[in-house]
């Protein structure tokens, strides 16, 4: 076989590239170069590998050198590759031809090997921090919520809005995937303002519970003011379907709840809920969703499509499809927020189960000493 190892590999390393150039500032590359002298690859495994997707890049077995791995860098778009290496030449562009794809794909394992290498001698925190002073400013990194709340935040005084939801499974990035995509929409028609601005006015558009809800809806109602967005997060946990089994104060509140949302539509221009599943929201917040960005949604970002040749003697055409999203990172003050706020949440929850299993436990008793 042309390439002895798995196509996932082949993918994974791809869109790890685009990934990574799209969110870091090329000059990260420069380091990458620099460690490559003093990483040893010469006679082992990653040397077969690297050669052979040089081979697949420049269609020589040019060896592997810093000039050669120039030169692959040179069959990106210019836009990735860093002054000091950049030479003139006629750009590969999508569709996807074999050399490009390729391309990406020595570049993503090189990075890769790099990362791993650093993280081997200087430890994962510090090489986060490495990537922090390299990471593209906001405004700079495409998304589709972005372009979307672009279109909202200019025409959200003409009555212009939407109800939308964020939605995958748990720990899949949707918080911090939602708040990179308001401040990055921030700081395109907010130029002047520093990314810590931005991020400070970012972090007083997202609500967590409640009480934080309802208190909003009714201030904005009652002074005229429109907010151009909102996001309540968690929302599978606070708005969850089952609110017509809840009793009592609970009760009255998920009813206040249901004429808040209905009120909210002339509050904010827009609403978005992030949340694990759409059957995770109350229906009567579900049935107002507009617009669902689900998962690995086509729109999301950017979509890549090429063929894998994988036969040394029979080309096999393989069409790839595949959905890449930037490196993102919540900043380091609203992490922390938002990591207290969902410990808070989950007591409560145990609190809760905890006082249900003690009243069950109490009517079960109870019947044993009306039976006997």
């Amino acid at each position: 076989k042309y390439f002895p190892f798995q196509v996932d590999r082949i993918v994974y390393m791809f869109t790890s590239a685009i990934r990574f150039l799209e969110s870091i500032d090329k000059s990260f590359l420069e380091i990458v170069l620099d460690a490559i002298d003093k990483i040893p690859i010469r006679g082992t495994p990653h040397e077969e590998v690297l050669r052979r997707y040089l081979y697949a890049t420049l269609d020589t077995d040019s060896g592997f050198t810093k000039e050669t791995i120039i030169e692959v860098l040179n069959n990106l778009p210019s836009k990735y590759v860093p002054a000091k290496y950049y030479v003139q030449k006629p750009r590969l562009f999508q569709p996807f031809s074999k050399k490009l794809f390729f391309s990406y794909v020595f570049v993503g394992e090189l990075i890769f090997l790099v990362l791993n290498r650093l993280t081997a001698s200087y430890g994962i925190k510090n090489v986060a921090k490495l990537l922090d002073k390299y990471r593209k400013p906001y405004g700079e990194i495409p998304s589709y919520l972005t372009s979307m709340l672009l279109d909202i935040l200019l025409r959200y005084r003409e009555g212009h809005g939407k109800l939308v939801s964020v939605e995958s499974f748990i720990g899949a990035g949707k918080t911090t995937y939602t708040f990179f995509s308001i401040a990055n929409a921030l700081k395109i028609l907010l130029r002047d303002y520093s990314d810590r601005e931005i991020e400070k006015m970012t972090e007083k558009l997202f609500v967590g519970d409640i009480e934080s809800f309802i208190q909003l809806v009714d201030e904005a109602l009652a002074k005229d003011v429109k907010i151009p967005v909102l996001v309540i997060d968690d929302v599978s946990v606070w708005l969850h379907p089952y609110w017509m089994w809840t009793t009592g104060e609970e009760k009255k509140i998920f009813r206040k709840l249901r004429d808040q949302f209905i009120a909210a539509r002339r509050a904010f221009g827009s609403l978005i809920l992030v949340a694990n599943n759409p059957k995770d929201i109350a229906s009567f917040v579900r049935r107002l969703i507009e617009e669902r960005v689900v998962g690995e949604t086509s729109k999301t970002h950017t979509l890549a499509t090429t063929t894998l040749f994988y036969h040394e003697t029979k080309s096999e055409n393989t069409p790839i499809d595949v959905f890449i999203y930037p490196l993102l990172k919540l900043p380091d003050s609203y992490f922390q927020k938002d990591q207290k706020r969902k410990e808070e949440i989950l007591r409560k929850r145990q609190e809760e189960i905890k006082e249900i299993a003690k009243e069950e436990k109490e009517e079960e008793q109870e019947q044993q000493n009306i039976n006997i």
